[in-house]
């Protein structure tokens, strides 16, 4: 795993989808917290009150394809039940950008900014 994919990143720009383009401002709360260890915390603000949303459990990076994309496996709990959930993600210029797939045109190519 590369080193420089641990910290904390936040969201910054969604590109694409059946949305408009959205540029999210510095501070918008919406984080994903990638630990060494192998344990990640994501957070964003909550619609119906004033506490951030968090999400917490393990995550895996396995290799994709041969341009350097990478699988980011995610595993948590909710409501009592394991959730995998996986991503295809790159990794570059400190940005951790999360991809659509290859099989849908409706979702966004998301981008994340290292913050610490």
């Amino acid at each position: 795993m590369p080193l420089s994919i641990i910290g904390k990143w936040e969201l910054r720009e969604q590109i694409g989808g059946i949305i408009a383009d959205i540029k999210y401002p510095l501070g918008n709360g919406q984080t994903i917290s990638l630990n060494a260890d192998g344990s990640f915390i994501s957070e964003y603000p909550s619609a119906i009150s004033s506490n951030n949303v968090t999400r917490n459990g393990t995550y895996q990076l396995k290799v994709a394809n041969a341009q350097n994309d990478l699988i980011l496996s995610f595993t948590f709990q909710n409501n009592n039940q394991t959730v995998i959930e996986r991503d295809s993600i790159r990794f570059q210029n400190n940005q951790l950008l999360f991809l659509p797939q290859a099989s849908c045109c409706d979702i966004p190519t998301i981008f994340y900014e290292k913050i610490n």
